[in-house]
């Protein structure tokens, strides 16, 4: 679920153009379901893969039960909603084959929304950049080979306004989960190891506070930390009160370090202890959303949740993300937890003016 810019949407045009805007990446392979408030706006925004085959009744209903949970959960209420799938072509097929596949998932998906009483005002297919409606009866409405839809470098009104206020679109959300997952998939036999020996020695509270530090000062200066200090970090996470301390790191010079470190440890955990990324995740996809990075956030936010579901930071990130908060109040509560933790334990913050990396470009994702 993402925070929207709000953005009066006149028709199929604008729906197909702010999609990829509000996720922050181009979909692929995907079913988008979004609520549209009464004003004609996005209204929260949830994605999920196209189910490769078996019952499409079925995977309609997953995909309501899906919405409308995160809607209820948040106390939100959900009366219309827009459909678009997308479908990634194979060479030379043709947009017809594509149609005819997609369309009873269309079908089953707006008689699943009804049947919950929730209006359908759209269902779009949208597939090697141009976009159709699976409502259009009209043979000479929508072309053959669909409408392109509007990009960066075209935009429309909605587009505009999206660009304005700082939406960027990355390539795909694979490119993306590449950054934050361990090639392979599992730990290297190293960094287990270091992970089994930080588990078994943690730090004491202090010696987690000068590591914390240290590591943002080797991501700031484009280095990553050592196996064993990013085992001790990670480990060190675990702990609710030194990661709400972690979070604290994000004040605009900070973010930039913060990012870096959180996507690099995120990273290096793979299977057994995949669980344990759910700290850093958390921590990447807090300082993504207020760097600017949509993107990234909800892939992170995403990825956390994934890898351990019941986390409830996460869910408590999903939930401000739903009623599009503004995160200067949470920031608020992040820097009195940190002057009170340095407080209570007669440290004075440690100067970060040699770890601070420049900022950057607006809207850009720290690599």
């Amino acid at each position: 679920m993402t925070n929207q810019v709000t953005a009066r949407l006149r028709g199929p045009a604008d729906l197909a153009e702010s999609i990829p805007y509000n996720l922050g990446f181009q979909p692929e392979n995907s079913i988008v379901l979004a609520g549209i408030d009464g004003d004609g706006c996005m209204a929260g925004l949830i994605r999920m893969a196209l189910p490769e085959s078996g019952d499409v009744e079925q995977a309609a209903d997953e995909a309501m039960a899906a919405l409308i949970s995160v809607y209820v959960g948040h106390g939100v209420d959900l009366h219309r909603i827009a459909i678009a799938l997308y479908r990634d072509p194979a060479a030379d097929t043709d947009r017809s084959i594509i149609v005819d596949a997609l369309a009873p998932l269309a079908e089953s998906l707006t008689k699943a929304a009804e049947e919950d009483a929730i209006g359908v005002m759209e269902a779009l297919l949208v597939s090697d950049g141009a976009w159709s409606s699976f409502f259009c009866t009209k043979p000479d409405c929508c072309q053959t080979k669909g409408t392109p839809v509007r990009g960066m470098d075209n935009p429309g009104p909605v587009g505009t306004a999206l660009i304005v206020a700082g939406r960027t679109v990355a390539s795909g959300r694979s490119a993306l989960e590449a950054k934050i997952r361990p090639a392979g998939g599992t730990d290297t036999t190293s960094f287990h190891a270091a992970l089994s020996t930080a588990e078994a020695n943690p730090l004491p509270e202090m010696a987690r506070y000068d590591l914390l530090h240290r590591c943002l000062a080797c991501a700031a200066s484009g280095d990553r930390p050592s196996e064993e200090e990013a085992a001790q970090l990670i480990v060190a996470l675990t702990d609710r009160e030194f990661r709400d301390l972690a979070l604290s790191y994000s004040e605009p010079a900070e973010r930039s370090a913060a990012v870096r470190l959180w996507q690099d440890l995120a990273a290096r955990i793979g299977k057994p202890r995949r669980h344990l990324a759910a700290a850093p995740l958390v921590l990447l996809t807090w300082n993504s959303w207020l760097y600017e990075s949509p993107a990234m956030a909800m892939v992170a936010l995403r990825e956390a949740q994934a890898v351990d579901p019941m986390y409830e930071m996460a869910n408590r990130l999903e939930e401000l993300f739903m009623i599009n908060a503004d995160p200067a109040g949470v920031q608020d509560v992040l820097r009195e937890v940190r002057t009170e933790w340095e407080f209570d334990r007669g440290v004075v913050g440690r100067d970060q003016a040699d770890w601070q990396a420049p900022k950057m470009g607006e809207g850009s994702d720290p690599q």
